[in-house]
């Protein structure tokens, strides 16, 4: 009869002769796993025993034992009569499916015939005592493994506990439910955050985190047609979008309510619908009567009510300016000089107050004109109000702009019409008060 690495008949008294050495390859039966083979000597790769406390044939893998799991009908064993060939299973197995082995010696796939699958058909008969031992295997068994290298999982992997792939590719977890990329730390505490890059994905509430050094944290590519790129959802309903118009312009917003990103022509932000999408002429509103924003901040101007000409406005401003009487002969002491502008666009409102204390004069024809306006002034056209108390001649009561930047006061009387106040109705000594408003056009 043959058995494995010899095909040659052995007699019994033989078979027990030759058990020392193959025992080197199948240790037969133990409750624990071997630390050296039988023999004594050490352990290799592709050895077997048998693992009783777990019923389960083991074989010796890159150093580590794995169990060959077992069908539920598992071994069964058999004592052959003398010249015995036939032995027939308690139920049925796969033909190619079972490990035989007659008095401890695996037999040869030669030496018996597994086709049936209900009974192990010897060769050449056993002899008496002679022990039959068969392991039947699941069908599934080998199919169930995966190599080092370039295996494949065909179906759910589960692990019962955490798992690290090259360190800090890939850890997961299992005891607070969280996955690293790149990181075993935990990036969902910000103590971890600025000295830590990687990825933090929590499983109890879904919190992802992405820390990086590098130029860019998160890059998000839409490839083919516009429209959205990134969409932001509350309970399943969207509640904004991040996206693309015009193959290069950056949207935002929900609806018909948002803003677009306009660089490669014109350089604006403009009102946007995302719904439509398009742009939003005249319809979206910046702030709200009880939700408003504060300070505007511009270097250029604004169109209000229309988009024409007209409507533009570049120019604010308020200030203080210093009135005076243009007088280059006459000298004046001033008890009060005070004055204040509105700017407007190219219009200049101003208002202001001259005070006496005293005068000399040397003489009184010199115009006794106000000077020291804010702006200068391109237009003689404007007439503003007066009101003046102490002046000892004609009292002034408009004043009149004039392109010299002087600005002449007036009186009127009914034998000479209008005409100008001079020094010498202010008089000599004269504590005279004038206060006036008057509006102009600049071009400043």
């Amino acid at each position: 009869m043959g058995y494995i690495g010899e095909g040659i008949n052995l007699t019994r008294s033989a078979v027990e002769t030759s058990k020392e050495e193959f025992f080197g390859t199948y240790y037969g039966q133990s409750s624990s796993e071997p630390t050296v083979d039988p023999n004594g000597n050490p352990i290799t790769d592709g050895d077997l025993y048998y693992d009783t406390s777990e019923d389960a044939l083991k074989i010796r893998v890159n150093g580590e034992w794995l169990s060959l799991r077992t069908a539920t009908t598992g071994y069964q064993e058999f004592t052959a009569t003398n010249g015995q060939t036939t032995f027939t299973m308690s139920g049925s197995y796969t033909p190619g499916f079972v490990f035989v082995t007659l008095n401890g010696v695996v037999l040869a796939d030669g030496d018996y015939d597994d086709s049936s699958g209900t009974s192990i058909v010897l060769t050449e008969g056993a002899a008496t005592d002679d022990i039959l031992g068969v392991y039947i295997f699941d069908t599934f068994s080998v199919a169930d493994t995966v190599p080092s290298t370039g295996g494949t999982f065909t179906g759910p992997v589960v692990f019962d506990g955490d798992l690290t792939v090259d360190t800090d590719t890939l850890f997961v977890d299992s005891a607070n439910n969280r996955v690293g990329v790149g990181t075993t730390v935990d990036l969902t505490n910000s103590s971890n955050q600025s000295n830590n890059t990687g990825i933090t994905i929590r499983g109890n509430d879904g919190l992802s985190v992405f820390s990086s050094n590098a130029s860019l944290t998160a890059l998000f590519n839409k490839n083919g047609s516009d429209g959205t790129i990134v969409d932001f959802r509350k309970d399943g309903s969207t509640v904004g979008t991040i996206g693309v118009n015009s193959s290069q312009r950056l949207t935002m917003g929900v609806s018909d309510v948002g803003l677009i990103y306009q660089t490669d022509t014109f350089d604006y932000i403009g009102p946007y619908s995302v719904a439509t999408p398009g742009g939003r002429d005249d319809a979206i509103n910046l702030g709200f009567p009880t939700n408003r924003f504060k300070n505007l901040y511009l270097s250029g101007g604004v169109y209000l009510g229309g988009t024409g000409s007209a409507n533009y406005l570049d120019d604010y401003e308020t200030g203080t300016w210093t009135p005076r009487y243009f007088d280059t002969r006459n000298s004046f002491t001033y008890d009060i000089q005070e004055g204040d502008y509105v700017k407007i666009g190219n219009r200049v409102f101003l208002s202001g107050r001259i005070v006496l204390s005293d005068s000399t004069l040397v003489t009184g024809n010199d115009n006794a004109g106000i000077e020291g306006i804010p702006f200068n002034c391109v237009s003689s056209i404007f007439v503003g109000k007066v009101n003046s108390s102490g002046y000892s001649g004609e009292h002034p009561c408009s004043i009149t702009s004039n392109t010299n930047n002087v600005f002449t006061t007036n009186s009127y009387n009914e034998t000479n019409g209008s005409v100008l106040i001079r020094a010498s109705d202010l008089g000599g000594g004269s504590t005279a008060s004038i206060t006036f408003s008057i509006s102009y056009t600049t071009d400043s």
